[in-house]
């Protein structure tokens, strides 16, 4: 009796052989089952009371959540349930409907927007990070805001997208980012704020996929610590970002007409403006944005504009305890709030405070018994009025204790030289908020 012939397994055509249109045809198959298979996965999730309204379960949604869970569908099911938490967490929507207000600092000192399109159709968003002091913004509206407030941003850019595409007749859903360096520092492109705007980069990657398709860095500066900077990302994100330095002409050329750049780049194009956190203002971009105005010297009065919703934080060292500061207001222009903290912000540590602080009240003019060595910071809060600035000027003083004069006496020529220097020393930039500003030392003056 013969043997049955074993069964030989056939090769795998070449790409080029006739059939490799049936295989594209059961590649689209399997990839309109995993769709299938998704949305049905998803049908629960419809009837949820709070989830249900919030979902896309759009073909062209599904695609992207497939896309990036290597179309898997149980993967792409738990990203969308998670990318639904995080944005209910985070209250990403109640920004969007105008429940919660957008923090001042963030809605007039943030620059960067939607301007042009590169040479694929793709709307082209500029962030520019150069005129953003990131620690200020930390510090006055805290990294929970400041995370809400991208994520709402790229809801806008979602629903861009979508009239975008009913514009042009065409899917848009993709779009090129351009990251301006310029103006940054080393202290800009610390380890720490690299670390934060890195974790910010994932999340968005994460719960937007494919919404952002390639990261454009121009005016980067020649910083060591930026030879380190690929450890924070992951290597398809960092595979996502292309670096040029200031002669970034020819490179940004290739990607963008130059009949699309904006003005400010030195090209032609006009942003109208109309559509808030997302238009790119071109005007107000091309300064720095001055929404604390400083004009401070050892020994001068203190003037300062402080924007609506800004509180406006200055430090000073004290160097011994029983130190007396004192402070004393010649020009608030409306009501403010006013306060002293020991350390750092927060109720506990406040030593001072004046709710609607004017020059009628006694709060003006005063003076603090420092029972502890340190720093001391100065808040002025403009709160009070959210529609428009406030014009402050105050002089503040800090005298140290007789016995600690007595103790320096025998170092006064290393005084004159701490005199002499302080003012280049301590004196830090402004642009955005100035959260912390020149530290007093006209103690130095009373030896």
């Amino acid at each position: 009796m013969s043997k049955k012939p074993s069964v030989v397994k056939l090769p795998r055509l070449p790409a080029d052989v006739s059939s490799c249109g049936s295989r594209n045809s059961g590649t689209n198959d399997k990839t309109a089952l995993a769709v299938r298979r998704l949305r049905s996965r998803l049908l629960s999730l419809r009837q949820h009371p709070i989830y249900g309204p919030k979902i896309d379960t759009s073909t062209s949604a599904l695609l992207k959540w497939l896309k990036v869970s290597g179309n898997d569908v149980f993967a792409a099911d738990g990203k969308i349930r998670r990318s639904l938490e995080l944005k209910e967490k985070m209250k990403v929507e109640s920004l969007v409907n105008h429940t919660i207000k957008v923090p001042q600092i963030l809605r007039s000192g943030y620059p960067g927007g939607v301007c042009g399109e590169d040479r694929e159709g793709s709307p082209v968003y500029y962030e520019l990070c150069g005129l953003v002091e990131l620690k200020d913004i930390l510090q006055s509206a805290g990294k929970d805001a400041f995370f809400r407030f991208k994520f709402f941003q790229h809801e806008l850019l979602l629903e861009f997208l979508k009239e975008l595409s009913q514009q042009k007749g065409e899917t848009v859903d993709s779009m090129l980012v351009v990251v301006d360096l310029q103006f940054c520092q080393k202290e800009d492109l610390c380890t720490a704020n690299l670390t934060i705007l890195s974790e910010l980069l994932h999340l968005l990657i994460d719960h937007y996929p494919t919404m952002i398709k390639e990261i454009v860095c121009i005016n980067v500066p020649e910083l060591p610590e930026l030879l380190t900077a690929q450890n924070l990302f992951k290597r398809d994100v960092y595979n996502m970002i292309s670096v040029t330095g200031r002669k970034y002409t020819r490179r940004l050329k290739k990607k963008i007409a130059i009949t699309q750049w904006p003005i400010y780049l030195g090209g032609k194009k006009h942003c109208d403006g109309t559509r808030p956190y997302v238009s790119l203002d071109i005007e107000y971009s091309v300064k720095v944005p001055q929404l604390i105005l400083q004009q401070d010297a050892p020994n001068e009065k203190l003037i300062y504009t402080v924007g609506p919703g800004i509180r406006k934080v200055e430090e000073y060292h004290v160097a011994a305890a029983g130190s007396i500061l004192t402070w004393d207001f010649d020009l608030i222009s409306s009501p403010v709030n006013f306060a002293i903290y020991a350390n750092s912000l927060g109720q506990n540590n406040r030593l001072v405070h004046s709710a609607g602080l004017t020059l009628d009240t006694d709060m003006r003019s005063g003076s603090l018994d420092c029972k502890m060595a340190g720093r001391y910071l100065f808040v002025v809060d403009n709160k009070v009025t959210t529609e428009s600035p406030v014009q402050v000027s105050y002089r503040v003083t800090v005298v140290p204790p007789d016995s600690y004069v007595t103790r320096l006496a025998p170092m006064l020529p290393l005084v004159r030289q701490i005199k002499q220097k302080a003012p280049s020393i301590c004196r830090r930039r402004d642009h955005v908020t100035n959260a912390f500003s020149t530290p007093n030392v006209d103690w130095l003056n009373s030896i």
